[in-house]
């Protein structure tokens, strides 16, 4: 049982914003009605789940590859078969990597797949965990 920082038992709500809602016949804007965004993919089975993960992750590497200088770079020699090899092959990116990127190349760094005329929206972290990290989105990136 879930207990609160005093030791007394968590209360357990009796109805969710979403039941309320229904119930009431109004659904708070805040609350996705639906249970899934993309349903053909989030109520996969496990087995066929893990073989779209790993088509989309093959996907994405080759495109990081062919259009990513940081992650060329990161990635040159590296013989990984998204299909079928460990994650644990493919080498973790520290934010030191990153920050290091974008002091050699400012402002963003070389970590950008696409033109940067693709992004619209510009983010940067405040620095209290080193240097303030850059990083643009795109519009599919946003959920625009």
């Amino acid at each position: 049982m879930r207990r609160l920082n005093d030791g007394t038992p968590f209360p357990t709500p009796r109805f969710t914003i979403l039941q309320i809602g229904r119930i009431t016949g109004t659904v708070p804007s805040r609350v996705n009605p639906h249970p899934y965004f993309l349903p053909e993919e989030e109520s996969l089975a496990p087995e066929p789940l893990q073989t779209l993960q790993r088509r989309k992750l093959a996907a994405m590497l080759e495109s990081v590859r062919e259009s990513n200088a940081f992650y060329r770079r990161k990635y040159a020699g590296l013989e990984f078969n998204a299909a079928s090899d460990a994650i644990s092959g493919l080498p973790f990116t520290t934010r030191a990597e990153l920050e290091a990127d974008q002091v050699a190349h400012p402002p963003f760094g070389t970590n950008l797949t696409f033109p940067l005329s693709s992004y619209c929206r510009f983010h940067q972290t405040s620095g209290s965990g080193g240097r303030p990290m850059r990083w643009l989105d795109t519009r599919a990136g946003t959920g625009s």
